[in-house]
């Protein structure tokens, strides 16, 4: 073929291409299932820029040693995110860029939450922190609880699942045998028929072997097998978590005979059988030292565990319930009469509900962020039956990044998702906290990425900017009294 017959096919190719991109729809075509999208001529001779966030804002609250912190590998993210090591320290008391939104119809209810706090050096109040892989290894609650029990009192992290299943700095804990957890935000698992997950939304059980009536009676049940959970107070939880004296551990749903042995360095401290029946029971130790406790768990029986707390004296403690993947619609999922009981027992002063990341990568329209808003007045309806003296307070999503023409900006929606949100929580009488703005608004994460403040997902926080966030949410509560 001549010189001339090829660059004739090759400029024909590159002239139908180029028309292309004024014939091609400008949004995309969806052909046999598959999305094809096609440069218009605009885009294909002028790249648009997009101009990341100026954060210097969020910055000079800190001075930079405060945004350097030691940190320590999670494991339980593939060794892609961290958690912090080091103590928070105080910042000056300087007004709050982003403040928490208190409905007019709550400024009442929270300004006796307040009186409530004050009152802790005289009996212990109780926050429940819920949210989805931005908590995990206690990261956020950890810090604000410190916070809060420094200035309120209080020692002992609060609640801990009996079996973790993701590495968290709150208690060291170590599980002998088979066990099993059912969490009811865990989407690999079909949920439970009777949906008696409790409060913290999950409950470990002893994975026994089954046997059916004929063998009941038989030498072959496992009932000599191990079931310990060995636990000791965590060098890398904040001063005040390392801290506690009660342990307490949370249980219903007992079928069969089932004893609790604890020790500590071998020496025997407590012994009981588990009260049988549904109902849901709390059974609390005391101790003298925090490392070398044995929790036993002996015979044919099992139950729900649905965790231990520990605790000391008066103060203020801050449960962190972890949920990874959970988009907070789950609530209305669990037993009510359950969530009832032990919300009664622990009767919160404050829940917090920080919701929304996993579904923004999953709207595709505006009306996909007012369904959401939707599902969650369902849920902190549910919250509000299950602890009705509780102020509730909802933190919006973080800003979030993906790939969008070949650069990292906000998901589509993310704006749309956070205007619903706030709308619905002021028409609910639910207090709003603004993490997007708190970071500096929209397409503020890939600045957070390159200067270190998140991960590599441009989804998660690292160490650094975790301190961030954790310390302005702190101050935005302590600045919130008296709306």
């Amino acid at each position: 073929m001549s010189f001339q017959k090829v660059s004739l096919f090759i400029f024909s190719v590159l002239f139908v291409l180029m028309g292309l991109t004024f014939l091609f729809p400008k949004d995309k075509v969806v052909l046999a299932g598959y999305e094809i999208k096609y440069p218009s001529f605009e885009k294909f001779w002028t790249k648009k820029k997009v101009v990341h966030k100026d954060i210097s804002k969020v910055e000079k609250q800190f001075d930079d040693q405060q945004l350097e912190v030691n940190t320590v590998c999670d494991t339980c993210a593939g060794g892609q995110y961290t958690v912090i090591e080091t103590e928070p320290e105080d910042l000056a008391k300087d007004p709050v860029q982003v403040p928490i939104i208190v409905p007019d119809g709550l400024k009442g209810q929270w300004n006796k939450m307040f009186e409530t706090f004050a009152s802790a050096k005289g009996e212990k109040v109780r926050i429940i922190h819920y949210g989805d892989s931005q908590l995990e290894g206690d990261r956020i609650t950890g810090y604000i609880r410190e916070k809060f029990q420094s200035t309120y009192g209080g020692y002992g992290p609060g609640f801990v699942p009996v079996m973790p299943v993701y590495n968290q700095i709150a208690v060291k804990i170590e599980n002998i045998g088979d066990w099993k957890r059912e969490a009811i935000f865990d989407q690999s698992q079909k949920n439970v028929e009777d949906k008696r997950y409790g409060l913290w939304c999950s409950y470990t059980t002893m994975n026994k072997v089954v046997l059916p009536d004929s063998l009941k009676d038989s030498t072959l049940i496992t009932d000599g097998a191990e079931f310990k959970v060995n636990i000791s107070a965590s060098g890398r939880a904040f001063a005040h978590a390392r801290t506690f004296s009660e342990l307490s551990l949370h249980y219903g749903d007992v079928e069969g005979d089932l004893t609790v042995e604890i020790t500590q360095a071998g020496a025997p401290v407590y012994s009981a059988k588990l009260d049988t029946g549904s109902y849901y029971k709390e059974m609390k130790v005391n101790f003298t030292a925090t490392s070398d406790i044995v929790v036993n768990f002996k015979g044919k029986g099992n139950a729900k565990l649905f965790g231990f707390t520990f605790e000391k004296g008066p103060g203020i403690y801050m449960d962190n319930v972890a949920m990874r993947g959970s988009s907070g619609t789950i609530f209305t999922k669990m037993n009510s009469t359950l969530l009832s009981q032990m919300g009664a027992r622990r009767n919160p002063a404050l829940v917090i509900m920080q919701f929304g990341g996993n579904s923004v990568p999953h709207l595709d329209s505006p009306d996909g962020a007012k369904s959401y808003a939707r599902w969650m007045v369902s849920q902190i309806n549910r919250m509000k039956r299950a602890c009705p003296n509780a102020c509730i307070l909802f933190i919006g999503p973080s800003d979030m990044s993906t790939l969008i023409e070949e650069q990292y900006q906000s998901y589509p929606y993310l704006g749309d998702m956070i205007r619903e949100l706030k709308a619905m929580c002021w028409q609910q009488n639910v207090a709003y906290f603004d993490l997007c703005a708190t970071m500096g608004g929209l397409n503020s994460m890939p600045t957070w990425v390159e200067k270190g403040y998140a991960a590599g997902d441009y989804t998660h926080f690292a160490p650094a900017g975790t301190r961030i966030v954790s310390e302005l949410l702190f101050k935005a509560l302590m600045n919130s009294k008296n709306p």
